[in-house]
């Protein structure tokens, strides 16, 4: 699932906690929260005006949970909050800012994995870093649903992601920030569909590190 992105539920459930969600009910995501210790999922989301969290436990054999939740939810379009513009600072110089160094070479696009043959990726990338942020959400949405980057799709997903992050942070803070937001929801859903408790602590573990090295653009 994409963050800021509205999505509509398919089938009729109710979460644990006992909210019930009738099929058509349209919401908007702003992302997840995993415990693996107590296997709960937790989707933040707005629901009409209301913020509110969804909440799964992992044990339940009904309902949306790991796994399944493209039987359950379709994204309906993106709908990211508009960036936050910067007030003049009254003590600023009012000369212009000098040309970046002749050495200066704009952020580029980590290697993309094998896979993608179509290159895809590489489109994502340009999208991200000229803030077309609608088109790079139906991008992502095509790239992750099909799982196009083959086996271990996941993992070659959220290392791609984590890595333009951070190539992408000196350049254009705000591209840095949306590819760090998708990288620690990849990472976590990756974490979330561990089968085992052992995979899942490992898992867990690594996924706290990633947090770590991404706190700065959060």
């Amino acid at each position: 699932m994409l963050r800021e992105t509205r999505y509509r539920v398919l089938r009729e459930f109710t979460d644990s906690a006992g909210q019930r969600h009738a099929a058509g009910e349209d919401f908007l995501y702003r992302g997840a929260h995993l415990n693996l210790p107590a296997k709960r999922l937790t989707l933040r989301v707005t629901s009409g005006t209301v913020q509110t969290d969804w909440l799964f436990v992992f044990e339940s054999r009904v309902g949306p949970r790991p796994g399944n939740l493209k039987e359950y939810f379709e994204a309906v379009r993106y709908e990211p909050e508009p960036l936050p513009s910067k007030p003049p600072d009254p003590l600023a110089d009012p000369a212009p800012k000098p040309a970046p160094p002749a050495h200066a070479e704009p952020a580029h696009a980590p290697p993309a994995p094998a896979a993608d043959a179509s290159g895809t990726l590489d489109e994502l990338h340009a999208a991200v870093m000229n803030l077309e942020f609608d088109r790079a959400a139906g991008l992502y949405r095509a790239i992750d649903a099909n799982h196009s980057l083959g086996d271990y799709h996941a993992e070659k997903l959220g290392s791609w992601l984590l890595q333009s992050a951070h190539s992408a942070a000196c350049a254009n803070f705000a591209a840095a920030q949306w590819f760090a937001r998708e990288a620690l929801d990849c990472w976590q859903f990756w974490a979330a569909c561990s089968t085992s408790g052992g995979e899942g602590a490992a898992r867990s573990y690594e996924v706290a590190r990633i947090r770590r090295e991404l706190v700065r653009y959060l």
